[in-house]
């Protein structure tokens, strides 16, 4: 439908600031929608340029945590990516539509997050050699500083977030929310800085070790690898939610949930690759 249509025409009416508004919104969206798409695209394509890699690590090992959550993320990441673009290209919404898709793109990303966080801390463990009180403090610190962010935004969600009356639901289509840019960096945050934690506990580890072997070493390159690529992507996330052009690109577009997912899958083949290595040595 062109621009012709009677929703944009009404717009027209309401002056050059709705115009503006308009202008404005349709472009954000249209960002939100092509970075929805590429994140989409960049996870398929790291799947499958890395199935050969898990048909050799991966699919002949026994069921144990790194294979569970190896094949979760692959599976759990790319659908929520999906079920998101479907409400982006979605005309003309429901509200409960909205509201069911929103809160299963929320939810999805912070379990997304989650898994990636419980892949990281049984990494950091290994690390420290399996030492029960390591675990319990990374647990222990990793509930301190996620949950504070977690909970903040719930309740000013709860209190901020509302349905925004799309002003050309001919031309825009997709759920539009507001009260969001206010709020949407903190949990992120909470996140951000407990990677930085384990990053920094790799690092460490990496440094003081007594002695070499292949898997301290491959743990500390693809640490910091993960660590360098979702930092850039966690400061455009928290940076861009609060460019209004961005913000709904930044947050919505679910960019840093595939980025994530991405490089965590690498990580676990990377970690699968070196067994063979690891035993060697042992030897």
């Amino acid at each position: 439908m062109g621009i012709e249509g009677s929703n944009y025409t009404a717009v027209i009416r309401g002056g050059p600031s709705w115009l503006r508004e308009t202008e404005n919104l349709v472009i954000g969206m249209q960002n939100t929608r092509y970075l929805a798409l590429a994140s989409l695209s960049f996870l398929l394509y790291d799947i499958l340029n890395t199935i050969s890699l898990e048909k050799k690590h991966v699919w002949s090992t026994p069921w144990n945590f790194g294979r569970i959550a190896f094949h979760l993320n692959r599976i759990f990441a790319p659908t929520i990516q999906i079920i998101q673009i479907v409400s982006l290209f979605r005309f003309r919404p429901s509200p409960r539509f909205c509201v069911i898709t929103s809160g299963i793109y929320t939810w999805g990303t912070c379990i997304i997050v989650a898994g990636v966080l419980t892949v990281l801390i049984a990494r950091v463990w290994l690390l420290y050699f399996r030492k029960p009180w390591i675990l319990v403090a990374l647990l222990s610190l990793g509930a301190l500083v996620s949950l504070p962010p977690i909970l903040v935004i719930s309740v000013a969600f709860k209190q901020d977030v509302h349905i925004y009356r799309n002003p050309a639901p001919d031309i825009i289509p997709g759920c539009l929310f507001g009260g969001l840019s206010k709020w949407s960096w903190v949990p992120y945050l909470g996140s951000t800085l407990y990677e930085t934690l384990l990053f920094i506990l790799t690092i460490y580890k990496a440094y003081t070790v007594e002695y070499e072997l292949p898997i301290i070493n491959r743990l500390y390159r693809d640490g910091t690898y993960y660590f360098v690529v979702v930092l850039a992507a966690n400061i455009f996330t928290m940076a861009g939610s609060k460019v209004r052009l961005i913000s709904g690109c930044a947050t919505g577009s679910g960019f840093l949930g595939s980025i994530m997912s991405a490089m965590c899958s690498r990580m676990l083949l990377s970690t699968k690759s070196i067994g063979p290595l690891r035993l060697h040595n042992r030897d």
